[in-house]
């Protein structure tokens, strides 16, 4: 999605609030508390009321939008900068880019990347998976150790799905990246990522 594209969708607070109803409620409300329908909405609140037990609820109730000050279209461009690029964005620019303080940009970044990660838990890779392993903690002091003989860095399994024309992908065609999974290692030996690649791998 384009910079120009997200504009034309979520440029204004009723787009966002919009988007997320139809996201979380494709069927019209549903009480988290009965699972009556609505009595009617109320503008002013931007909650529902259910018809059976008069529970009044928001959209944003039990997710990371929940009790926020925020407007929702800065929360929306804030999923939209840290999903374009490999490295996200700096809490910093985001502050400057939505208005809000540091702190403020500093835990919108966190509530999401929390929310991205738990998304991915109970996710398994499927068909052509490419695993790999990284080491995370920068620049190793000492005698120049590398690899599995570094001593203050974390190793971590990198594994990548790969999919062609809505199905994974398999060998032999030329898929293109799809999912992605990332877990820390607790051990150093090859017996470790095998146990790591059948958490993550149907």
């Amino acid at each position: 999605m384009t910079i120009e594209q997200f504009r034309r969708r979520f440029g204004d607070e009723e787009r966002c609030w919009a988007q997320l109803t139809r996201l979380r409620w494709p069927r019209g409300f549903v009480c988290p508390r009965c699972g009556g329908g609505s009595r009617g909405y109320m503008q002013a609140r931007r909650v529902h009321e259910c018809r059976a037990c008069g529970y009044q609820g928001s959209v944003t109730a039990g997710t990371i939008f929940h009790k926020t000050r925020v407007p929702l279209r800065a929360w929306f461009w804030a999923i939209y900068r840290m999903s374009q690029g490999k490295k996200g964005v700096a809490a910093l620019q985001l502050s400057k880019e939505i208005g809000v303080s540091y702190p403020t940009a500093w835990l919108l970044a966190h509530k999401i990347r929390k929310a991205m990660a738990d998304r991915e838990q109970g996710r398994k890779l499927r068909g052509l998976v490419e695993m790999d392993e990284g080491y995370v903690g920068g620049k190793e002091r000492g005698s120049g150790r590398l690899g599995r003989f570094t001593r203050s860095k974390s190793i971590v399994a990198v594994a990548v799905e790969h999919w062609q024309d809505g199905e994974p992908g398999r060998p032999g065609r030329a898929p293109r990246r799809h999912h992605r999974q990332c877990v820390r290692l607790r051990g150093r030996t090859s017996e470790t990522g095998e146990r790591a690649a059948d958490r993550q791998v149907c």
